[in-house]
């Protein structure tokens, strides 16, 4: 009998270890149309694993930003609190007393994932999935070139319905459909970023203690540029093949049968509360360390293992995770909160099972939502670099919330079936909360720096801002966002060969050209849904994400001890976005080697169907929806 249940938990572990989702979006319009005709016995393999998951995934939640026992330096339990994982330790500690703290140099781990991409196994009735670290801060060489962009922003706007009109033809015989862009205000982007590839050796970019906290808190930015006119308009009939009619997100908003999601949220979008601003204000002051070139640190007392992170100055050392960052709970946390609110918002829209959206929405109210538990919508403390000075967070902070997309994209879900679980007192309250959080990023100092950067940090920044646009309903500005990154950051990101010179030069270089990757496609995807074709945009040099795609297949990620499975995703969501005529995509994502996948059952199978693309090379779509100021 005994051996019978070990076996049995065995199977049932086999079947549950699973990979969670990088960053990614699905069609909520695809899901539900899946979702009307979907059963047990014909629904794939990735569809019955997500309703699967969707059950386990809850169950050691839900979380809160509470639930961690140390605290940011506000005090505030609310207030996000995580470690920058790449730095170390210097403590240098004097010869005299009894101190007996180490120098920092030896980690104690030769673990050098950080969990940027791969969320590594889900046993069964697990959902907290080891994440130790996130992100890194690239470095920077001193000499820079100007990259120009279209860097400005425009601040949020909400609209009571979809800013949609359609017009009666454009003189072809098609029905044209156009957005209006509105500018109310914009945000200037910054002043140069260095050209990478004119950075002299790859030993001095990776030397990372040439890195200093305050080149790591102050990147190098682009050069400011013009954007589009506020009279400049979206025409979908411009995209060769676009079908007539509303784009997929509005004929999701046109589908909910409820008032949630025209709640409108206490206050005005782009105000920030006297408590945020005061938060951000601890950024202006900037911190340096002192040389340390002949000094040692004083212990004439035993030092406990807390007094490193106020007393030691700490060097970065990229690509190695300090394993202390793992006493935090925050980071892997909300990752564990996104995943599965999104796997129950995607198996509520194929089930059509309330118990799937309330266990979404009961996630959500805690995370955010909750007078006691909910999360305040900053990242003041995110990525935090410790030492004797400064105990702010940094702009790479913001990385650690890229997982909010996937809380979007549930909650279009929920509001498209009109819910019970997702009411109109929920909404406005999960509208107050993203209005804040956006205005937070668009304003604060670390969200102007992330909108600045070159590589993929800027990437997800893009990421949270057009989802949370949408969210708020304000697809003008989220389509203007859209194209502010396909037309600055995204130019200088892709070299004419693939190759992603900002990515490269990273000491894993194909875990961060996949990490990019990861980004890039959900940008293109949130575009997608807007009715614009970014598939076909193009860098500065003619690449595409294609391209980059295509090139990264050729590398060997075993050369430099590196997971190819982390490519797998990308490979599928090109094929259902450009097409597999010679069904090169199809071979590479045959090999098991490659899928990580010999079950065929991982998400994102169901969610690069090509069906789940609308204004895609694919679809007919040939002609890019890159708007330059002419």
């Amino acid at each position: 009998m005994q051996l019978h249940v070990a076996i049995t938990w065995l199977l049932l572990l086999c079947i549950y270890v699973v990979k969670g989702d990088g960053n990614d979006w699905v069609s909520p319009l695809y899901v539900i149309t899946r979702g009307e005709s979907y059963s047990a016995s014909t629904g794939s393999a990735a569809e019955k694993r997500i309703i699967g998951a969707a059950v386990w995934s809850a169950a050691k939640g839900p979380w809160s930003v509470v639930d961690q026992n140390i605290r940011a330096p506000s005090k505030d339990a609310k207030d996000y609190l995580s470690w920058a994982p790449y730095w170390f330790p210097d403590c240098n500690w004097c010869n005299s007393g009894t101190g007996t703290q180490s120098d920092g140099d030896d980690d104690g781990s030769d673990d050098t994932s950080d969990g940027d991409m791969s969320l590594g196994p889900i046993a069964p009735g697990t959902a907290t999935i080891p994440l130790p670290g996130l992100g890194g801060v690239p470095n920077a060489p001193k000499d820079t070139v100007t990259v120009p962009t279209s860097g400005k922003m425009p601040a949020p706007t909400r609209a009571a319905s979809p800013p949609i009109a359609l017009l009666p033809g454009d003189g072809k015989g098609s029905p044209t459909m156009t957005v209006a862009l509105q500018q109310p205000a914009v945000l200037n982007a910054g002043q140069s970023f260095q050209r990478l590839s004119e950075a002299g050796t790859i030993d001095s970019l990776l030397d990372s203690n040439s890195t200093s906290i305050d080149d790591a808190r102050s990147p190098e930015e682009f050069e400011k540029s013009s954007f589009l006119a506020a009279s400049t308009a979206f025409t979908a009939s411009s995209l060769n093949g676009t079908p007539a009619g509303p784009t997929p997100l509005v004929q999701i908003a046109a589908r909910d049968h409820s008032d949630a999601n025209r709640a409108v949220a206490r206050g005005k979008i782009g105000e920030i509360t006297p408590s945020r601003a005061a938060a951000d204000g601890c950024h202006t002051a900037s911190q340096h360390l002192n040389a340390r070139a002949s000094k040692c640190t004083p212990s004439t007392t035993r030092v406990a293992p807390t007094a490193t992170w106020t007393t030691c100055p700490y060097k970065q050392r990229d690509g190695k995770v300090n394993p202390d960052v793992k006493q935090l709970n925050n980071t892997k946390d909300i990752v564990s909160m996104a995943q599965s609110v999104l796997w129950n918002g995607v198996a509520y829209g194929l089930s059509n099972d309330s118990t799937d959206a309330q266990r979404a929405s009961t996630l959500i109210k805690r995370w955010f939502l909750d007078a006691r538990t909910g999360v305040n919508p900053r990242v003041v403390y995110g990525q935090v670099i410790r030492g004797p000075d400064d105990q702010q967070g940094g702009y790479t902070g913001i990385l650690d919330w890229r997982m909010i997309i996937k809380v979007v994209n549930a909650v279009i879900i929920l509001r498209a079936k009109g819910s019970e679980g997702w009411d109109s007192v929920t909404a406005s309250s999960m509208s107050g909360w993203a209005n804040d959080y956006l205005s937070w990023l668009l304003t604060s100092a670390d969200g102007k720096r992330a909108s600045k950067v070159a590589n993929n940090h800027v990437s997800f920044y893009y990421n949270q801002v057009i989802a949370l646009y949408i969210l708020l309903g304000d697809l003008k500005s989220a389509q203007n966002a859209a194209n502010t990154f396909f037309t600055g950051a995204f130019m200088k990101q892709i070299s004419d060969d693939g190759e992603q010179p900002y990515e490269a030069v990273r000491t894993r270089p194909f875990h961060y050209r996949c990490f990019n990757l990861e980004a890039l496609i959900t940008n293109a995807k949130l575009a997608d849904n807007m009715g614009l074709n970014m598939w076909s945009a193009r860098t500065e040099s003619g690449a595409t994400i294609q391209t980059a795609v295509d090139y990264t297949m050729t590398l060997d990620a075993g050369m430099t001890g590196e997971d190819v499975t982390e490519l797998a995703p990308h490979v599928a969501a090109v094929a259902a976005a450009y097409g597999d005529p010679t069904g090169k995509y199809a071979k590479w994502l045959e090999d098991e080697n490659n899928s990580g996948d010999p079950d065929m059952n991982q998400s994102w199978r169901f969610y690069n169907d090509p069906d789940a693309f609308y204004s895609s090379p694919y679809k007919g779509h040939t002609t890019s929806s890159q708007k330059f100021n002419l």
